[in-house]
């Protein structure tokens, strides 16, 4: 197998978690939370945990670009091999068809063929495993979330059957 230097995943984490909770402080909270003006404490203020959560995030990217720091960034990986990529294509494709069949189809039919497909997929080859799998576990999610939760999960379709 070929190896080749690359970027350690800490250090992808690292700045992942310092451009996302960049991306809360300085946008989407002050954007999307709405500030009242005669708040008495900054703990009870609506944005404070949002933001507490955002420097945290922040602190654990520093963190771990601190660590990573004397122990260098790069490190030699093996190279994906074909099949693993094609792997991944193949579940990149199903994610698409999942987003775009599910207003369509809706969520219990959709998600009895991505777990049918998603255990092929994955290797298993005894039938009545999969047949279970594929078609109880949504059974019981849709079950519990529309008959115990009572929330409505969207049909599609079969809107009317259900």
């Amino acid at each position: 197998m070929k190896t080749k230097n690359f970027l350690k995943q800490d250090v992808f984490s690292a700045f992942a978690f310092i451009v996302f909770g960049s991306f809360l402080i300085f946008f989407l909270i002050p954007v999307g939370i709405i500030e009242p003006g005669n708040v008495e404490f900054s703990v009870l203020s609506p944005s404070y945990y949002p933001r507490l959560i955002s420097y945290i995030l922040i602190f654990i990217g520093i963190g771990i670009l601190i660590k990573n720091f004397t122990s260098g960034f790069f490190e030699k990986t093996n190279l994906i091999e074909n099949k693993y990529l094609v792997r991944m294509m193949i579940v990149l494709a199903l994610i698409f068809f999942i987003i775009f069949m599910l207003p369509i189809l809706g969520i219990p039919i959709v998600s009895v063929f991505s777990i049918l497909f998603l255990m092929l997929l994955g290797g298993e080859r005894r039938p009545i495993i999969i047949a279970c799998v594929s078609i109880l576990a949504p059974l019981f999610i849709y079950l519990f979330f529309t008959k115990v939760a009572q929330i409505p999960i969207p049909n599609g379709l079969f809107e009317r059957l259900i």
